[in-house]
């Protein structure tokens, strides 16, 4: 029974191409590291203290995108558990989060983003 996915095997040479055939390799290291579960899709975030809200600028973000948050100290999961946290407005490689204003420097979090 398989366990993972089929990856990409290396281009074949492409005769007087060589730009071509470097970036066609980097295509298939791409796609398979993205097969094997590498997609680039973390963001570590410290809340802003003395704030009640912290701003995140990515080039990855999008109005649309899907943020989980992964807390990474007590404090950012009792964050969670307060039930304060949430993305406040969202748009092209901008967000605003939400949170509880205090003095906490560690609510440390791995935001996903996906979209």
């Amino acid at each position: 029974m398989a366990t993972g996915y089929q990856g990409l095997d290396q281009p074949p040479p492409v005769p007087g191409q060589p730009a071509l055939a470097a970036w066609l390799a980097r295509v298939v290291a791409i796609l398979n590291g993205a097969l094997g579960g590498n997609l680039n899709a973390t963001l570590a975030v410290t809340l802003a203290a003395n704030a009640g809200s912290t701003v995140v600028n990515d080039p990855r973000l999008s109005g649309g995108s899907f943020i989980g948050f992964c807390p990474l100290t007590a404090d950012a999961a009792a964050e969670i558990a307060g039930g304060g946290l949430y993305v406040s407005s969202q748009g092209a490689k901008s967000m605003t989060l939400a949170h509880a204003n205090n003095a906490l420097t560690d609510r440390k979090f791995l935001l996903l983003i996906i979209g």
